[in-house]
């Protein structure tokens, strides 16, 4: 994504508009910054300031509003607890996901 940026100029995936490359890419980001992934891009300065600027954006704000993540919904989650499983705990129920 940084070299993407800094090829189009910025301040958006494909110039200077807001596309829909950058509403498809929303949803992996957010997701890798609620799984505590965000120091990824920490040193891809363009990538920073595209995901605040993204942030900003009505859209966004109506999409991910508090508690629509995955870890509000699941409180208590705890993933990768062993090789392909997730084990999830929500309403003092316990459910546990194994993918195959």
């Amino acid at each position: 994504m940084e070299r993407g940026l800094e090829k189009s100029g910025g301040p958006w995936l494909m110039g200077e508009n807001l596309t829909l490359a950058d509403y498809c890419i929303v949803p992996t980001i957010d997701r890798m910054r609620d799984l505590g992934l965000g120091a990824l891009w920490a040193d891809h300065a363009l990538v920073s300031a595209w995901f605040d600027r993204v942030q900003e954006q009505p859209a966004y704000k109506q999409t991910y509003y508090q508690g629509t993540r995955l870890s509000e919904i699941y409180d208590g989650a705890s993933y990768g607890t062993a090789p392909n499983t997730a084990t999830i705990v929500r309403d003092s129920e316990e459910a546990l996901f194994a993918q195959a």
